[in-house]
C-alpha cells in the first residue's frame, strides 16, 4: 500500500504523461500512487487509471480519485505542475514533523525560476497544491465539496480547516513548478464553471468573513477577497485592496496575475 495518493484529472493526454515520468524522475524514492480520471486510456507504472467518458468537472474527478486512493496522505495535483527533486519526500518530512493536523502547501516557481506568490482568500492561507493526511481530510469535514464543479474548492477546504482551527502552512523545501497551459480546456472550464462555482463559494463564505467587503464588489471583481500570503504585506492589502479595486489599471493588473494563479 503506497504512503502517498497524488490526486491527478487531467484532459490532456500529453501534459499528464509527462508529468507521470517527471514524478518517477525526481521523486523516485518515494512511495506514491498517481491516480489518473481521463476520458482518455492510460497504462504506466504507479498509475491507478480511472476512465471518464463524460468529464464532470475537475472537482467530480479529485473525488472520484479519492475514493480509490490508498495512500494515508493525499497530494491535490495538476497537469499544469511540474514536480521538483525531493518535493515529495520534502513534504511529507514537513507534515509529520507537526503532531496535530494540517494542510501544507508546495512553494511555487515559474519555468524562469522566479517564486511565484502563494495566496490568502479573505485573509487566511490556502494551499491550492498542498498535502494532508486522511486524518486531517475526516477532522475537517472531507476532501473537495462536489458543491463545487473546477473553481475554490481548495480554499473552500482551507477555509473549513481554519474554522476547525487547522492550520495552512508553506513547506519551506518542497517545490513545485508552474507551467500555465493556455489551450482550449483552460478557457472552456473558465466559461463553464467559474461564475456558478464563484456564486457558491460566496454564498458560503462571505457574510462569515467578508466583513468590510460588499458582496457586489466581489461579484464585480472576486480578485478583490485574494491576496498574497507574505504577513505584513497581505495585512496591508487586506485592508486596501477593496478601495485598490476601485482603481481600473490596478485592478486589471491583479485580475492578470491572479487567474493566471487560479486556473
Amino acid at each position: 500500500m503506497p504512503e502517498v495518493s497524488i490526486i491527478l484529472p487531467s484532459l490532456r493526454p500529453d501534459a499528464v504523461r509527462q508529468r507521470i515520468k517527471e514524478f518517477a524522475a525526481t521523486n523516485g524514492d518515494v512511495d506514491y500512487e498517481i491516480i489518473v480520471v481521463s476520458p482518455f486510456i492510460l497504462k504506466e507504472d504507479r498509475v491507478v487509471h480511472i476512465y471518464e467518458e463524460k468529464p464532470l468537472g475537475t472537482i467530480h474527478a479529485h473525488n472520484i480519485a479519492y475514493g480509490r486512493s490508498s495512500g494515508e496522505y493525499i497530494i491535490p495535483w495538476s497537469d499544469d505542475a511540474l514536480p521538483t527533486p525531493k518535493c515529495l519526500s520534502n513534504m511529507l518530512t514537513f507534515v509529520k514533523s507537526h503532531r496535530g493536523p494540517i494542510i501544507a502547501a508546495f512553494r511555487l516557481k515559474d519555468k524562469q525560476g522566479r517564486e511565484l506568490a502563494l495566496w490568502c482568500v479573505y485573509g487566511k492561507p490556502i494551499a491550492a497544491w498542498g498535502c494532508l493526511s486522511k486524518k486531517t481530510i475526516n477532522l475537517i469535514g472531507g476532501y473537495y465539496d462536489t458543491a463545487y464543479k473546477s473553481y475554490w474548492a481548495d480554499p473552500d477546504m482551507c477555509l473549513r480547516a481554519w474554522g476547525k482551527r487547522v492550520k495552512v502552512k508553506a513547506c519551506p523545501n518542497a517545490w513545485v513548478v508552474m507551467d500555465h497551459i493556455m489551450d482550449s480546456v483552460r478557457t472552456d472550464s473558465w466559461n463553464k464553471y467559474l461564475a456558478q462555482d464563484t456564486e457558491t463559494f460566496l454564498n458560503r463564505w462571505h457574510n462569515k468573513l467578508g466583513k468590510g467587503i460588499a458582496r457586489s464588489d466581489v461579484e464585480k471583481d472576486w480578485t478583490i477577497i485574494v491576496t498574497d500570503w507574505h504577513s505584513t504585506r497581505q495585512k496591508l492589502l487586506s485592508a486596501l485592496y477593496p478601495k485598490l479595486a476601485r482603481i481600473p489599471y490596478l485592478r486589471k493588473i491583479k485580475q492578470t496575475l491572479t487567474r493566471r494563479f487560479l486556473v
